[in-house]
């Protein structure tokens, strides 16, 4: 029979979480590599709001790794918004 520690526990959600930042992380510089515009904007702004509320959420719940995970999620959308703000100007020039 598997024991799953607390500590196991934290470990898989911190490996989890660390995959998806990665990935995220990733596909930006390789969009901002090509000098592309990176998301739909009023997919963007769904996506913050949805990212804040679920940071609210684990702090209220004191979930650590969701509340770290959903808190970066969020500086990268506000990045990606200004960045592709930034990349529409230049174009329009």
């Amino acid at each position: 029979m598997l024991v799953l520690t607390p500590e196991i526990v934290e470990m898989i959600g911190i490996a989890g979480g660390m995959l998806i930042l990665a990935a995220w992380a990733f596909e930006t510089a390789e969009t901002m590599k090509k000098h592309k515009k990176l998301l739909d904007l009023k997919f963007s702004a769904i996506s913050l709001l949805g990212s804040v509320l679920l940071a609210m959420y684990a702090y209220i719940l004191d979930l650590g790794i969701f509340l770290w995970l959903n808190t970066i999620i969020a500086l990268i959308i506000l990045f990606e918004i200004w960045y592709s703000l930034h990349v529409r100007k230049i174009h329009k020039k």
